[in-house]
């Protein structure tokens, strides 16, 4: 099979920051996979969860976005992968239970 060449600053990248799931609480884990959220598009696979960061909104948007997930319940923990997520321009925050376990944040063994 030919397989055509495109040039690389003409492909759409998506970038992913990976977080273990150590760093949100159970009762996130619970709104995750109940998918309970009106703002946040969630993702669930085997072993975690992919949530999209919408990268192209406003600092105002994304703020309001955050605010939503809060109202719902989703804890600061969370909100602050997604926040992190956004400073780095990443598209989607992985949560994975063999995702990378960051000394800055907080973890919780539930």
């Amino acid at each position: 099979m030919n397989i055509p060449t495109i040039p690389e600053d003409q492909i759409e990248f998506d970038k992913v920051i990976v977080f273990n799931t150590a760093h949100i609480t159970e009762n996130d884990d619970k709104l995750l996979t109940a998918n309970a959220s009106q703002e946040l598009c969630i993702d669930q696979f085997d072993y975690g969860y992919r949530i999209f960061v919408p990268v192209d909104y406003t600092a105002e948007d994304f703020i309001a976005v955050v605010n939503v997930a809060r109202a719902e319940g989703f804890s600061e923990h969370l909100c602050t992968l997604l926040q992190l997520a956004q400073k780095h321009k990443a598209n989607w925050v992985k949560l994975d239970c063999d995702g990378a376990i960051y000394e800055q944040l907080t973890t919780f063994e539930w």
